[in-house]
């Protein structure tokens, strides 16, 4: 065997490591003995079957199935007097390729492990066909078969390559249609018909003269058959096909599409040339590697070695790039290792020197069990060919065997050199020699096995995970460290771990920054004060500025980091930064800012930056944020920006507005008063206002504005008019006070839609008051005050419901402020009418006394006395309140000159007391008698005519007496004869009063003088039937007398209510209630 190039390579060399534990396997003695003669094995692989984990096939045309232990489980005779070449397995379904003596064509052969036969413990043969193609026969030189038994791929050695489509289909029909019980024939028979031949094969490549050195198939995941649908459709499926020259790539099944870029279109079943490199048999490979992480460059940055090209390829196209969860194509040649997906070259790795073969490794070194699929990412595992080792070997490896073993040298043993890459770390994991070289290399439960060719089988033990940590731990190899956390998952606790190592090895070096970006790296898991107290120094505080960033950026920050950056903003007086800080976070990238959270706690912010006097900043976000509290304090107490705040004011929903009016309604009152009262009518007066009350208070040295302000609320709600003309009270034509007062129609609506009673109340009183006292102002004019004089009765007038204000305290205001034509409407609006009369009447007394020419009226009428009112008065109250008659008849009759001017008037209110008989005589006679003003001649006239109408009754009463007395004695002498029975009584009737027909016997006669026969009454009655219902009326008014004689509270009641007591008393003497018995008895 040639010797290894002493040169070094161009390259420089990858960073290597030992995190395989190797050791020679002991076999047990059931082990199978093929494993002892390693050339007589042909393939070995894993099966994906739990009975038979592992796969061999051996020179003689066997095949075998061995248990974990390497015991054997099954073995048949798959190819009799011939060898098998190529093994692959999917879902219990092996695939055989080999060569037969009988047939010059390659056999390819499919059983199935799930169905054994329990006699011969042989597996179901499915098929059994000759691959021929061409008019010569070529060998198999590659083989691929997809996960779901789709597709198989078969590759000859002139170059042609042969698809099989819709396997499954024809396997799952050959199942179906062949007993499970039926034995598997001797391979002359094997071709019977009951064998069902496969579909036709698609050439995908024909005769090149190139052979076929690797097939490999990448099957994309389902997808959605539509945005819309839940259900899935099978991915596409694409082929790889590596010559000894080119390196191509087709799609197997899917529709045809672009990849992307300006790379042409691929038709299904057509293949593109990725690259016009080819590999070597036994150089090509699956594999996945993660997308390389943007912080490290993976080891490069510390020395690994590493030369890596990337392509000018789009590795996130959807139709099958180098995503982080796609099989790739791995091709080993001597300078490099090449990555392809559909779309082209995705990266080289440098790693010189000649392979024999690579193969796939989980790169999961925990101890669990993960399928060697494309969904795993995954090292490479390279054997070099033999070689006789030197001590000046480029490689590390080989010089170490050469010290330990210097006999190699000496007897010319060939050694293979094996190593494991890991293509996400970027450097080697383990690196070993083996005497004789390797015969097989296959992966089994996370483990490496080698057969080598000295009959020795060796277990290459990944080693636990945390020792690789620890390793990179102690050598500072952070990058490498956290590449190996994230190929296997470990979550985000242990990666924040290691960069919070990461993060302390550069700050102890001084490398601040970077320091910095590897905490920032670690939010969410490591506590940020950890970090906080590492930058606390004043040299250092940008620094922890950029970390206090990102930590508002993760949402992670209170009200202490908030506090902290905004401190250091301000004594790095970085205005730039505050700003960029306060404004990118407050204006979210997403179309709805209201599910935009902070990064930063709001409040401290505003706090902070008003202490520091960055008052533009705290404004800023207090009004994006709509903290209008904080918002005012700032504008209020600190800028005095008394306009800015009233024009934010006004663009407030009427709640908010109306709890920052409540406290800044006083001050803003005192530094713009018009504007704010502008603002207290604009926010009161919109539908759906708030009460005016809680504002009243802010108003306090403000009575003009007050005014103005109430005004408006009652002419918004009450449509209430201050310049609503003064209407007479004294007017003749007032209505009547069993009517409401007259309203105008849009007060009245108003009124009756108000919710709050007690804010109109408010307004209409505090107004009031304000008018009373404007009009007693005496710094205004007498026009001035007129005007306020008109409006308070204006008010007093128009608001007469006994809700609309507090009458009791209005009465008051106008009593203390002698508005006496507001005392007045009150007392009229309160049914106090005898106090209305009695006003008028103190006046009259008044007028006499000072003799002056008594009280204005608000009358046009200014010659009306008080007199004369107090008789206005009585004709409108006095029909309805007779008590007030009595009353004015003695103020007529208390003067001289009253009684003189209204003698007249003194006859109407006698003839009205006669006529409703107010007063009895007697008492009338003491009114006139009481005083020297009115003597009872005045009244001579009247009295005379009473007394006549008296005496006249009298006499009416005492003829109707005497024809009662009669008519009585009468009576009884008739009830005498008619109750005396030896009186005989003369019955002279002669017709029958029913039937109206002469009498004739027999006959009835009743005492009533009513005469019957016999045959007109039903049956004889001691009641005459024409006068029964009159005694029955009379026996029940007796009754009822007699039932009520007793019922003392109800006689008492009676003569209570009547106006005539004495009447009711004397009906009771009849009735029988005083005396006894009733006179009807």
């Amino acid at each position: 065997m040639p010797k290894q190039p002493a040169s070094a390579p161009s390259a420089p060399a990858w960073r290597s490591f030992s995190f395989f534990e190797s050791s020679v396997a002991n076999l047990e003695s059931t082990a199978a003995d093929v494993l002892q003669i390693p050339q007589s094995i042909s393939v070995i692989t894993p099966c994906s079957v739990s009975k038979h984990p592992i796969l061999l096939a051996d020179s003689e045309g066997n095949i075998s199935t061995l248990s974990a232990t390497f015991s054997p489980v099954l073995s048949w005779l798959a190819f009799p007097e011939g060898r098998c070449t190529h093994l692959l397995e999917a879902r219990g379904i092996v695939v055989g390729l080999g060569e037969e003596r009988l047939s010059p064509y390659p056999i390819l052969k499919i059983w199935d492990l799930l169905h054994v036969d329990k006699k011969t413990q042989r597996p179901m043969l499915l098929k059994n066909i000759k691959i021929q193609h061409g008019g010569r026969p070529h060998p198999v030189s590659a083989a691929a078969l997809t996960t779901n038994l789709s597709h198989l791929a078969v590759g000859l050695g002139d170059g042609t390559v042969l698809l099989y489509r819709h396997l499954s289909q024809s396997l799952a029909s050959s199942i179906s249609s062949t007993s499970a019980t039926i034995s598997i024939v001797p391979s002359s028979t094997s071709a019977s018909s009951s064998l069902i031949s496969l579909p036709k094969p698609k050439v995908l490549l024909d005769n090149t003269n190139e052979p076929i050195t690797g097939l490999l198939f990448r099957e994309e995941p389902a997808r959605p058959a539509s945005a819309t649908s839940r259900s899935l459709v099978p991915g596409d499926v694409y082929i790889f096909v590596v010559t000894t020259n080119k390196t191509m790539v087709g799609q197997a099944e899917g529709k045809s599409k672009k990849l992307g870029g300006s790379i042409t279109g691929m038709t299904v079943g057509e293949l593109r040339v990725l690259d016009d490199v080819g590999g070597n048999l036994g150089c090509t490979t699956g594999v996945v590697v993660a997308d390389s992480d943007a912080e490290g460059g993976g080891g490069g940055g510390e020395g690994s070695g590493l030369s890596q090209t990337e392509t000018n390829v789009n590795s996130k196209q959807t139709t099958g790039s180098g995503s982080s969860t796609a099989l790739n194509l791995a091709v080993a040649r001597e300078e490099a290792i090449h990555l392809y997906s559909p779309s082209g070259r995705l990266s080289s790795f440098a790693y010189e020197g000649p392979k024999s073969s690579i193969s796939t490794f989980p790169t999961i070194p925990t101890g669990r069990s993960v399928p060697n699929s494309s969904h795993t990412s995954s090292s490479l595992v390279i054997v070099s060919p033999p070689f006789v080792p030197s001590s000046t070997s480029t490689s590390q490896t080989v010089r170490n065997l050469v010290r330990a073993q210097p006999g190699l040298v000496q007897h010319g043993t060939d050694i293979s050199r094996l190593a494991v890459l890991d293509l996400e770390g970027k450097f080697i994991s383990y690196s070993g020699a083996f005497n004789q070289g390797v015969k097989q290399v296959f992966c089994l439960n996370d483990v490496i096995w080698v057969l080598g060719n000295d009959g020795k089988l060796t277990k290459l033990a990944p080693l636990p995970l945390t020792e690789w940590l620890t390793h990179f731990f102690s050598k500072h190899l952070f990058v490498l460290a956290l590449t190996l956390a994230r190929s296997n998952n470990l979550g985000r606790p242990v990666i924040a771990d290691i960069h919070r190592r990461y993060g302390d090895h550069l700050y102890a070096k001084s490398d601040f920054e970077g320091s910095v970006d590897q905490y920032i790296k670690t939010l969410g898991e490591l506590q940020p004060s950890y970090v906080i107290r590492k930058f606390l120094d004043a040299q250092r505080i940008t620094h922890l500025t950029t970390y206090l960033q990102e930590l508002h950026a993760a949402n992670l920050a209170n009200s202490d980091h908030t506090t902290l950056l905004l401190n250091c903003f301000t004594k790095t007086g970085d205005l730039p930064r505050l700003e960029s800080f306060l404004r990118t976070s407050s204006f979210p990238t997403s179309t709805n800012s209201d599910t935009k959270e902070l990064p930063f706690d709001l409040d401290t912010a505003i706090r902070v930056c008003r202490q520091a006097g960055f008052y533009d900043h705290a404004i800023f976000l207090a009004k994006r944020w709509k903290k209008h509290d904080q918002y005012f304090d700032i504008m209020i107490e600190d800028t005095q920006q008394w306009g800015a705040a009233l024009a934010y004011l006004k663009d407030l929903e009427p709640e908010q507005a109306q709890e920052n009016l409540v406290r800044y309604g006083k001050t803003l009152l005192n530094q713009s008063p018009k504007e704010t009262t502008d603002l207290f009518i604009h926010l009161c007066t919109q539908p759906s206002a708030p009460s005016p009350r809680p504002y009243l208070v802010h108003f306090i040295g403000h009575p003009d504005e007050l005014v103005r302000f109430l005004e408006a609320v009652a002419s918004s709600r009450y449509g209430f008019s201050a310049e609503s003309p003064v209407k007479n009270t004294s007017n003749s034509t007032k209505p009547a006070p069993s009517q409401p007062p007259a309203y105008d129609v849009e007060l009245s609506m108003a009124a009756s839609s108000e919710k709050d009673p007690a804010d109109q109340r408010a307004v209409w009183s505090t107004l009031l008051e304000l008018y009373l006292l404007f009009w007693k102002k005496q710094s205004l004019s007498s026009l001035q005050r007129e005007v306020y004089r008109a409006k308070a009765f204006s008010l007093v007038e128009k608001a007469g419901d006994e809700h609309a204000y507090d009458i009791t305290a209005a009465l008051i205001l106008c009593s203390t402020s002698d508005f006496s034509e507001g005392m007045v409407l009150l007392w009229e609006k309160l049914g106090m009418y005898e106090d209305v009369l009695r006003f008028w009447m103190e006046k009259e007394n008044e007028r006499e006394v000072d003799g002056s020419n008594g009280l204005v009226s608000p009358s046009p009428s200014s010659q009306r006395r008080p007199s004369d009112e107090v008789l206005t008065q009585l004709r409108i109250y006095g029909p309805m309140n007779h008590h007030l008659y009595p009353l004015v008849l003695r103020f007529l009759t208390s003067s001289n000159a009253l009684l003189a001017r209204h003698q007249a008037d003194v006859a109407e209110v006698l003839e009205i007391i006669d006529e409703e008989r107010i007063m009895p005589t007697l008492e009338i006679v003491k009114v006139f008698g009481r005083n020297e003003v009115a003597s009872v001649g005045i009244v001579k006239d009247w009295l005379k005519a009473k007394v006549q109408g008296m005496r006249l009754e009298v006499d009416s009463d005492r003829v109707l007496m005497n024809s009662y007395r009669t008519e009585t004695s009468a009576k009884l002498k008739e009830v005498e004869a008619l109750t005396d029975d030896t009186q005989p009584q003369v019955f002279q009737v002669t017709r029958c009063a029913s039937c109206g027909l002469n009498l004739d016997l027999p006959t009835i006669h009743y005492m009533c003088r009513h005469s019957y026969h016999q045959r007109c009454l039903p049956e004889v009655h001691p009641d005459c039937p024409l006068c029964a219902s009159q005694h029955g009326l009379i026996r029940e008014i007796t009754a009822n007398h007699a039932r009520n004689r007793d019922n003392h509270e109800l006689f008492l009641s009676e003569v209570q209510e009547s106006t005539h007591g004495f009447g009711v008393v004397a009906h009771g003497f009849g009735r029988g209630v005083i005396g006894g018995s009733s006179a009807t008895s």
